[in-house]
């Protein structure tokens, strides 16, 4: 699958993943494919023009060139698929040009390599939806809820700060989970802790940011705590 196949998936959404080293800034941007066949028609004779072959237009990427911009740094861009049925498909190092044709400035995504379908993740990820705290690793802490657990990753949601959050940013997460009921009638707490570094974040529309992160290895706590969860 190229990267023009996109043109004709159906039931689906789009998403640039944007890395830039200089800034450290790591976005996900909800993209959608170019609808104006007129302008549309116009990129694809400027993009002959310079011999690109394997591309797609996208239309509504908004971004601020202060946080992220892809003329001036070595920005590391990703394009994921996700068709309804499930399947991802991730086009790596894909490139990014803004495109302005007659006052109109559209986005190109380029990529010449074809893909196979992807998984972003190899474990299945259980919700938790728990109070917690991240703490960084220049000690900085702040509160966050702990969306969702996997054998090899975690999401946080945190509110709006100044905190690192780039990618490979190391932090441990802290979390306390009401458990079982003993034979007595009273709840037991459960108390996990991991280790994990970033590896995507999602800014939502209230401000709030969602963080994807890797653990750093599986624990004999982290493991029964998951299989603990898969019961539920």
């Amino acid at each position: 699958m190229y990267i023009e196949d996109v043109n004709r998936a159906t039931d689906c959404t789009l998403k640039l993943s944007c890395h830039d080293p200089a800034t450290k800034a790591l976005y996900d941007y909800d993209v959608n494919l170019m609808t104006d066949k007129a302008l549309r028609a116009k990129v694809n004779i400027f993009m002959s023009q310079k011999n690109v072959r394997h591309f797609v237009i996208i239309e509504n990427f908004k971004y601020d060139r202060k946080i992220i911009d892809f003329e001036a740094h070595n920005v590391e861009c990703s394009l994921i698929l996700t068709l309804k049925s499930g399947k991802i498909y991730r086009w790596e190092d894909v490139g990014i040009s803004p495109v302005n044709i007659g006052g109109n400035e559209v986005i190109s995504v380029t990529s010449t390599k074809s893909v196979m379908p992807y998984d972003r993740r190899n474990y299945p990820r259980f919700p938790v939806e728990c109070d917690g705290e991240v703490k960084w690793s220049d000690s900085k802490s702040e509160k966050c809820v702990v969306k969702d657990i996997s054998q090899e990753g975690i999401g946080i949601l945190i509110e709006t700060t100044d905190a690192p959050h780039h990618k490979g940013q190391p932090a441990t997460v802290t979390w306390t989970e009401t458990a079982d009921f003993d034979n007595s009638g009273k709840a037991s707490v459960r108390t996990i802790s991991v280790n994990a570094k970033v590896v995507r974040r999602q800014t939502m529309p209230d401000g709030k940011i969602i963080i994807g992160m890797e653990l750093e290895k599986k624990s004999l706590a982290t493991g029964e705590y998951i299989e603990w969860k898969s019961k539920g």
